[in-house]
C-alpha cells in the first residue's frame, strides 16, 4: 500500500489455479500447475501456456524456498505467525516483507503461491524501487 493505495493486486482463482495481479495499467494472468504432488514444487506459465518460472518449497519444513520469474532467482521464508519475505538471491535484507495468513504446520498453501508469484512478478517491474517494502494484509 502507499497512501491508502494498493501497488500491487493479487486475486486466486482457486477452481483454474490461476492468478491475476494487477499494478498501476499492468494486468497479468498466471497459471500454477504442480509438478507432482511430493514435489513440492510448482511451475507458473503465463497467459499464454508460456513457462515463465517456478516456486520450489523447502522439504524439510515447507516454509522456505525459491521462486523463479524470467530466470531470476528470490527466496523467500514464512513464519507461523504469518510474515512472509521476499530476499534477492543471496541477500540478507529482504526486499518486501508483508503479512499473509497465519500459516499452519504444512507447506505454504495455494493462496501464499500466488502472493509469491505476484510480489515477484512485481519486483522485476522496472518502475519498482529497490528499496525494501513493507506491505499490510493484502487479503
Amino acid at each position: 500500500m502507499q497512501d491508502g493505495q494498493p501497488r500491487v493486486t493479487v486475486k486466486f482463482n482457486a477452481l483454474r489455479q490461476s492468478a491475476r495481479v494487477i499494478c498501476k495499467n499492468q494486468q497479468r494472468l498466471f497459471f500454477i500447475e504442480s509438478a507432482g504432488a511430493l514435489s513440492g514444487r510448482y511451475i507458473f506459465k503465463n497467459e499464454y501456456g508460456i513457462e515463465i518460472g517456478q516456486l520450489t518449497n523447502n522439504k524439510a519444513n515447507g516454509y522456505d524456498g525459491e521462486v523463479i520469474i524470467n530466470q531470476k532467482k528470490y527466496c523467500f521464508k514464512q513464519d507461523t505467525g504469518g510474515s512472509l519475505a521476499i530476499f534477492d538471491n543471496g541477500g540478507l535484507k529482504p526486499l518486501v516483507t508483508c503479512l499473509s495468513q497465519p500459516a499452519s504446520y504444512r507447506a505454504v498453501s495455494a493462496d501464499n503461491k500466488s502472493l509469491l508469484l505476484g510480489l515477484c512478478w512485481y519486483l522485476l517491474l522496472p518502475a519498482v524501487n529497490e528499496k525494501v517494502m513493507h506491505l499490510p494484509v493484502i487479503y
